[in-house]
């Protein structure tokens, strides 16, 4: 087998079960977070099941809305900007 078939059939597969994979993983995750003991946080949300999925999902959204927020003040020009 070349090895750009490999590749591609390689591709196909995580095409196909990746996203599967993906969710699986987040699910196990959360699930693994049930038996990690909790005891001491910083304040009480370190303390909460699925706190940090949560808190990085959330700060992901953010820096994606804030940094499409300062392309458009700062990047973006005008159409007949060069004319």
């Amino acid at each position: 087998m070349k090895p750009d078939a490999l590749i591609l059939s390689v591709l196909e597969m995580l095409k196909e079960r990746g996203l599967k994979l993906f969710y699986a993983s987040l699910v196990l995750l959360v699930i693994a977070d049930i038996f990690v003991e909790k005891t001491h946080g910083a304040f009480t949300g370190h303390t909460w099941l699925g706190f940090y999925a949560f808190y990085g999902f959330v700060s992901c959204v953010l820096i994606i809305v804030i940094s499409k927020a300062l392309g458009k003040l700062f990047l973006f020009k005008k159409e007949d900007f060069y004319d």
